[in-house]
Order: structure tokens, then C-alpha cells, then sequence
């Protein structure tokens, strides 16, 4: 699974195919995943970075919506969604093993050309 985060989001497949993430609340939640990969992101940082101080009663229902449309859709691309955003010490995290979070590897290409 590749993560191409350098201008609008776009994430591919393990076969080079677009995987579509339909949702922008669930896009957010992806892309705050991605900024902090492999660390635990808390359910109110992510309530918080959705909704600011408007947040819904059912904010944790709905985060918890948000999490396993994005796990059906990775793993509908051959990936393991499930593997992939774990749900771990009261939120979730990224965990980018065999993942390809493309920004940081052009940061070092572009430190590379400095």
C-alpha cells in the first residue's frame, strides 16, 4: 500500500491500483493517521481534529463508523485494513510496515538536492 500524501491525497494498492476513500471525514481521519503513523493517535485528538469544539453526541460512534469504512476499504485492495490501522491503548494507529508514506521519502530526496 502506498500513501501519496505530497498535494491531494491519494493511496494505491499493493497492485498499483487507486484505492477509493470516499468519505472526507474519513479521509481526515486517514490523514491524521498518516501525519502521526505508528504512534497511537487518541480518539479525542481525532474527535478534536474532526470536529473542533463542535463535536457530535455520538462523536466516538461516528469516529468508530469513520475507522472501519476506511479498514473495508483498504482491505478491499488485497491489503489488511485491519493490520493496517490498529486500534490499540484507547485510539487508533497507522502502522506502516511494508507502507509507503511517499512525503517522507520525498523529504529525502529534496534534503539529497540541497
Amino acid at each position: 500500500m502506498r500513501f501519496l500524501v505530497l498535494g491531494p491525497l491519494e493511496v494505491l494498492g499493493e497492485d498499483g491500483r487507486p484505492v477509493p476513500i470516499r468519505g472526507s471525514k474519513e479521509r481526515l481521519v486517514l490523514v491524521d493517521l498518516i501525519a502521526h503513523a505508528g504512534r497511537v493517535r487518541s480518539v479525542d485528538a481525532l474527535i478534536e481534529d474532526l470536529w473542533g469544539d463542535v463535536a457530535p453526541r455520538t462523536a466516538e460512534k461516528t469516529l468508530a463508523s469513520y475507522v472501519s469504512r476506511l479498514r473495508r476499504a483498504l482491505e478491499g485492495q488485497g491489503g489488511s485494513g485491519r493490520a493496517l490501522i490498529q486500534t490499540r491503548g484507547g485510539g487508533y494507529a497507522l502502522e506502516p510496515n511494508r507502507h509507503e508514506i511517499v512525503a517522507s521519502c520525498a523529504r529525502r530526496e529534496e534534503a539529497r538536492s540541497w
